[in-house]
């Protein structure tokens, strides 16, 4: 979806895993791939657990903002989908909802803004 020019992609069920039917193989990334523009504002797929962070996905949608719908009591910081961000985009702030929602507001400038939540997860942890 675009606001105002940002780019804002939720996630839902979709994966990266590979399947020998041709629909389901790396659903994420064939999306990617049709989209071809960074992401300003990623809802992660599946709580962003394995398999929903394929480097190659994460390396076109390069996303500036993240939010995993987890913590890391189940994501550990060396996790699929934290080494990816940070490879795909090393200053993406990734926000965890574990114990706290999350508000994002899209200026008239296309810009996101983080409005109500926590402070960024520091991708850093894991590296």
């Amino acid at each position: 979806m675009k606001v105002n020019g940002a780019n804002i992609f939720f996630g839902g069920d979709l994966h990266d895993l590979p399947s020998s039917h041709p629909l389901a193989d790396r659903v994420n990334l064939r999306i990617a791939r049709q989209i071809g523009e960074e992401i300003s504002l990623y809802k992660a797929p599946h709580h962003g657990t394995n398999g929903t962070g394929l480097k190659e996905t994460l390396a076109i949608y390069r996303p500036q903002n993240t939010v995993i719908t987890n913590g890391l009591k189940y994501l550990p910081p060396q996790s699929e989908i934290f080494v990816n961000i940070r490879a795909a985009r090393p200053d993406a702030r990734v926000y965890l909802t574990e114990n706290q929602n999350v508000v994002f507001s899209v200026g008239q400038d296309g810009s996101v803004r983080l409005t109500e939540g926590p402070e960024p997860y520091d991708l850093t942890q894991g590296a």
